[in-house]
């Protein structure tokens, strides 16, 4: 059909053609090229951990719109101020 949408064969994601079968792990490297990692290694000291706490959430857009809020509302009230000059 001449009038027929092919947009829909790009839907999902598909690897490209490129890269394929390049998904080696740095283990399976090193067995490949003959050196073979430490088997056993120590974990890190546990370290205590405080309980917990709720972070709170940060909006740093905030002071920008409160100053936005006061600068019209001091424009407005100037021209009402104005108009009640004006036409009174």
């Amino acid at each position: 059909m001449p009038g027929k949408s092919r947009h829909g064969k790009r839907r999902y994601y598909q690897p490209s053609k490129k890269h394929h079968g390049q998904h080696h792990t740095a283990a399976a490297q090193s067995v490949a090229a003959g050196t073979v990692p430490p088997a056993a290694t120590t974990p890190p000291p546990a370290r205590a951990t405080a309980p917990a706490q709720a972070k709170a959430p940060q909006y740093p857009y905030i002071t920008r719109e409160l100053r936005n809020i006061g600068i019209l509302t001091a424009i407005m009230l100037v021209l009402l101020i104005v108009l009640a000059r004006i036409l009174a």
